[in-house]
């Protein structure tokens, strides 16, 4: 798979992955599938509870529309979080011999759309997540849900910048998790959620403890790790999460007052 598939103009979908959930509910607008590919795959969506995440491998696929939403260029996402694991690997939701023969293109004329953004596996370092899940669709031979429906970027998102995103999923670190907090010059505490290898192959689960040394932090910005004493869920109280990416394109969320039951 070409490794277009992997720059940093895709890093915000990879972030959002499953947190912008358009409604569906009766009374709310209804897209042709030029604005949003396959809409009614979410219109029966169900709350899903996913647990033992920490270190699950996953990755998302975006149908991308044609004609703008309020001048944005819609993507309906499908993550794969939750399907075609074995017993042998329970945590890898995307064999490596697939992915390797994805070709977006192919895809695109499968599915009638002009485009598929194709993101790269990565983990998750959180421990649950309770999420809406829809209907579920074939992507050369890897299955994957729907789970939400978002503006796709126009442009890269640069490293060490926060974005804010419509959140109605649940996320959850468990009591005794070590966790890796990134603290910003401005007093803000960032909590790393999930982590890939497609921008350094050195960035791995057994190598996590050192991810710091393969940053490049701008000054006033520091990465420490904790033990969590108590259970950390993340949901933002006003609907409105930030994310923040860094330059291994490891995922954040902001946490603390508004954003989480607590700050550790």
């Amino acid at each position: 798979m070409k490794r277009t598939l992997f720059n940093s103009v895709l890093a915000l979908a990879i972030v959002i992955t499953i947190l912008t959930v358009y409604a569906t509910a009766k009374g709310e607008p209804q897209y042709t599938d030029q604005q949003v590919p396959y809409f009614t795959d979410g219109e029966h969506a169900t709350l899903a509870h996913l647990r033992d995440l920490n270190g699950y491998r996953y990755m998302e696929f975006f149908l991308v529309g044609s004609v703008p939403v309020d001048g944005k260029i819609m993507g309906t996402c499908y993550n794969t979080t939750g399907r075609n694991t074995t017993p042998a690997d329970p945590k890898d939701s995307c064999p490596e011999a697939l992915v390797k023969k994805l070709d977006p293109a192919e895809l695109a004329k499968e599915y009638h759309v002009p485009r598929v953004y194709i993101n790269p596996p990565r983990q998750w370092l959180l421990d649950w997540i309770d999420i809406p899940g829809g209907a579920e669709r074939d992507f050369g031979g890897i299955k994957a849900r729907w789970c939400a429906v978002m503006a796709m970027p126009k442009g890269e998102w640069k490293p060490y910048t926060s974005t804010t995103i419509e959140r109605k999923s649940k996320f959850g670190f468990n009591k005794g998790q070590t966790v890796y907090l990134l603290d910003d010059p401005e007093g803000h505490t960032w909590i790393m959620k999930s982590f890939t290898q497609a921008v350094n192959p050195q960035n791995t689960f057994a190598k996590l403890s050192t991810v710091g040394s393969r940053m490049k932090m701008p000054a006033g910005w520091k990465l420490r790790t904790k033990v969590l004493d108590r259970e950390l869920i993340l949901i933002p109280e006003s609907g409105v999460a930030r994310i923040l990416r860094d330059d291994l394109d490891n995922v954040y969320d902001l946490i603390g007052k508004g954003y989480s039951n607590y700050l550790p």
